[in-house]
């Protein structure tokens, strides 16, 4: 199961639908209150997060994330979607907790591989 936050419908739809043509099943939630009441509800395997969010961001996500994991033992693979693509951009997504960086506008195949890939680091398999 997929967790996509994005609080642009299209892009949160978009991202949807690249997942769902893949064979996955995806949520989706359009603030960060929202993806944490999503992920307490059901199990995720993967969380795919926007950064740039009115009111609390993306990082302020991945921390919580992260802490709540610390507790628990578990590590979600995550990736920020982002349109911050500097390498100062990547390494500060990378350092706040995030798995991968994934640049807008982002293609079906970044997307996939991002996800692949991040589940594969976490799991040792192929999702």
């Amino acid at each position: 199961m997929a967790l996509a936050l994005d609080d642009e419908e299209d892009a949160r739809q978009l991202i949807a639908t690249i997942l769902r043509g893949a064979g996955a099943e995806v949520r989706t939630a359009s603030s960060v209150d929202e993806a944490l009441r999503e992920l307490e509800a059901a199990p995720t395997d993967v969380l795919l997060a926007d950064l740039a969010m009115p009111g609390t961001d993306g990082y302020a996500l991945i921390r919580e994330v992260r802490r709540r994991g610390a507790q628990t033992g578990h590590h979600l693979p995550a990736a920020a979607i982002t349109a911050y693509t500097s390498t100062l951009d990547r390494a500060r997504v990378l350092e706040a907790g995030f798995d991968r960086h994934v640049s807008k506008p982002i293609t079906p195949d970044a997307v996939l591989e991002a996800v692949v890939s991040i589940w594969r680091r976490d799991t040792g398999t192929t999702p």
